[in-house]
């Protein structure tokens, strides 16, 4: 990512902040399987896995580098341990995850993948944590940028 600064509210997001999040891999790590998910493509794996345990709906969320500002490692850990205290305390089902940016000096963010999410309720935890964006997604269908901070 790059650190664009302060979030630009309902504005169109800047181009070099979106294609950033294009060139992002979203690794899943679950249950000794990893999952390498990018925007627009499609993953056989991940459906298969989907099917295999009936999930439909998905959302890849971090709570790290709020609206594309680079925080310290610190301060990211206690981001990400609340976000994943947010999910625990209202029985969501998440695995580990990373979103891993390609050839960039921006630093790879903790982050979780979670099964059986509506896309509102995805939306507005992006939003509690500060994101301009999450991936969002349907067994079957080709992964999707969802816009947080940009709609």
């Amino acid at each position: 990512m790059i650190d664009i600064g302060k979030s630009m509210g309902n504005a169109t997001p800047p181009k070099v902040l979106r294609a950033s999040y294009l060139r992002t891999t979203y690794r899943v790590c679950a249950n000794g399987i990893d999952f390498d998910i990018m925007v627009g493509r499609a993953s056989v794996g991940l459906d298969r896995w989907l099917r295999e345990n009936g999930w439909t709906f998905w959302a890849f969320i971090s709570a790290c580098n709020p609206g594309s500002r680079l925080l310290s490692g610190r301060m990211n850990r206690n981001r990400h341990e609340a976000l994943i205290s947010h999910l625990a305390d209202r029985g969501r089902i998440w695995f580990p995850a990373v979103g891993v940016p390609n050839g960039s000096s921006w630093p790879s963010e903790p982050s979780v993948f979670v099964p059986t999410i509506s896309v509102t309720d995805a939306r507005w935890i992006g939003k509690s944590f500060g994101q301009n964006a999450l991936l969002y997604g349907k067994r079957s269908t080709i992964p999707r940028l969802l816009w947080c901070s940009y709609h």
